[in-house]
């Protein structure tokens, strides 16, 4: 697909990826990597969206999609490591499926940045305004915001695949807008079937729960 993005498009993808990364460097909380059993459930999480991420359907020649639980990131990890976390797994398939290393700034953007973006933004959003309830938490931070988040960074990714004349207006509803709702709401599921289970498995593990608040509404 590099090969068919322009080069504005590439240099703000590589412009996004620095000032994210460089944001995140400067303030994540890197005391978290004291934890072993935290540095492991990184790693296996980073492995678990590397493995999901190999599982995609070519539309058209250097277009793919695939599921991207990068909302489960966020709500475990916190915005700078669900973000790291998006680099690893996109280095793994970039290495791979042997892909051209300049759309990785693009692709780091469109499938890590915003939603993660998105996602923890819904959720702080939700966090002040809606009631501190363990299904109101579940339903909102899994399937809602899940959804929201698939759905913009595909609204993106047709708007870069339309700019960069890879897919015009009647090739992006028939081969592209009509899979949204396709590939949002799979997304959602996925995203809180295994979020419920990682609540009632291993509550430590997601970030952004809290079980006083959510079981027992202790503020």
């Amino acid at each position: 697909m590099a090969q068919t993005l322009g080069l504005p498009t590439l240099i703000a993808g590589w412009i996004g990826l620095a000032f994210m990364l460089a944001w995140s460097i400067k303030t994540a909380p890197w005391y978290k990597l004291q934890n072993k059993t935290a540095q492991h459930v990184w790693l296996a999480m980073s492995v678990v969206i590397f493995s999901l991420w190999q599982l995609e359907a070519s539309i058209h020649q250097g277009v793919s999609l695939h599921l991207l639980l990068v909302t489960l990131l966020t709500m475990m990890f916190g915005v700078q490591f669900a973000f790291f976390a998006v680099l690893l797994a996109l280095l793994g398939v970039v290495w791979q499926q042997q892909l051209g290393w300049q759309a990785y700034a693009i692709n780091a953007l469109l499938m890590g940045i915003i939603p993660i973006l998105v996602s923890w933004g819904l959720y702080r959003l939700g966090a002040k305004f809606l009631a501190a309830n363990f299904f109101v938490y579940l339903l909102y931070n899994g399937f809602f915001t899940a959804t929201l988040s698939m759905v913009a960074v595909m609204a993106l990714s047709a708007l870069v695949l339309s700019v960069n004349d890879i897919l015009n207006g009647a090739q992006l509803i028939k081969d592209f807008v009509i899979y949204i709702p396709l590939m949002a709401t799979p997304e959602g599921v996925l995203s809180t079937f295994l979020l419920m289970m990682l609540i009632f498995l291993k509550p430590e593990w997601v970030m952004t729960f809290y079980e006083d608040k959510y079981f027992n509404n202790k503020s």
